[in-house]
């Protein structure tokens, strides 16, 4: 679509780069208000500042590791041409968790409680994140012909060029913006209710969306690899859920 938004000598403004900076600042405001008189706002600086770094670095490893590793092997430096993208979200969101496991051991706070936390704002980025995905033709869909298939031709676009394509992260976008209200709603004391909400809601959706993804790579058994961690994604949030049950009926009995 529009992966550069102007250019002024050297530089240039990608849009790809544009909307990952709208996600990270959605999510930031969202974030403070979830955290408002949890934690200081400078210390909730550094959490994010680092939880940040890891998903990006986990998201970069899966993309190269499973996508493009000749690109990698070619130019070492590619690693850090995020605007040329390759943000691989599942990568992201084992980096992410990684990063919430250990802060919460360090800020003392149990580890189900500091997802909750984090859930909504997560969500939220990545919807607008795909914003910028479908600007930049990266993740894009397969072949569908005419509508609502949608043509990349800008030949810095990331896309297949000239032929018809599932505006794939269009539907991913719209359907994870009621996911973000609908966990923003759920009550923070029910602790790890929201982190559940997102692993079982985002792990549904990409699960389905894999089917329509033009660049999808196979894993094992007809399954994409976003396809398995997103069954993983589901059953973490199923076994929570059912351990969280059977804790309540135990503490009814006793």
């Amino acid at each position: 679509m529009f992966p550069r938004i102007l250019s002024i000598g050297p530089v240039t403004l990608h849009s790809y780069g544009l909307m990952v900076f709208i996600a990270v600042v959605a999510a930031w405001f969202v974030l403070k208000k979830e955290f408002a008189g949890r934690i200081a706002a400078r210390r909730l600086e550094d959490i994010v500042f680092y939880s940040l770094l890891c998903g990006f670095v986990m998201a970069r490893l899966f993309h190269f590791v499973f996508w493009d590793f000749g690109a990698l092997t070619d130019n070492p430096l590619e690693f850090f041409y995020v605007w040329h993208g390759g943000l691989a979200v599942g990568g992201g969101i084992i980096g992410g968790f990684l990063a919430l496991f250990y802060f919460s051991r360090k800020e003392k706070i149990p580890f189900a409680e500091f997802c909750d936390y984090f859930a909504a704002p997560m969500i939220l980025g990545q919807a607008i994140g795909r914003i910028g995905c479908f600007l930049a033709g990266c993740c894009y869909g397969s072949s569908c012909g005419t509508l609502p298939g949608v043509t990349f031709t800008d030949p810095a676009s990331l896309a297949p060029l000239g032929a018809g394509l599932h505006p794939v992260q269009i539907y991913e976008s719209l359907l994870n913006f009621p996911l973000f209200l609908l966990i923003i709603r759920l009550p923070l004391p029910k602790t790890g209710l929201r982190g559940a909400a997102y692993l079982a809601g985002y792990g549904i959706t990409r699960f389905f969306m894999e089917f329509i993804r033009g660049d999808s790579v196979t894993a094992f058994s007809g399954l994409t690899i976003m396809q398995v961690i997103a069954i993983i994604l589901v059953i973490s949030a199923g076994l929570y859920l059912t351990a969280v049950s059977q804790k309540a009926k135990n503490e009814k009995r006793i």
